[in-house]
């Protein structure tokens, strides 16, 4: 994905404004509760194309077998790493 695929959340304002006719702001929605709706309409298509990417740290246990995390599936990457430096090759 490339910078310019993206598209300005005031790009999307403003044809959504135009749309339903109010440039002004007048008809009871501000600039901040369209901005709102983007955001929720954004988490749904996360959710709802499961592109969601986390990272999360858990101990691991002595028998090395970790319950699967609650609200997740399809997990393509597992890191383990060891020692003090999370993160780093040496102590992958």
């Amino acid at each position: 994905m490339q910078a310019n695929d993206f598209v300005s959340t005031n790009h999307i304002i403003s044809e959504v404004v135009k749309t339903v006719d109010d440039e002004k702001f007048r008809k009871g929605f501000s600039k901040g509760w369209y901005t709102s709706q983007i955001q929720d309409a954004l988490q749904g298509l996360s959710f709802d194309t499961f592109w969601q990417d986390l990272t999360l740290d858990y101990e691991l246990p002595e028998n090395l077998v970790l319950a699967m995390p609650d609200n997740m599936f399809n997990i393509r990457e597992i890191y383990v790493y060891h020692g003090d430096g999370c993160c780093s090759p040496m102590n992958s």
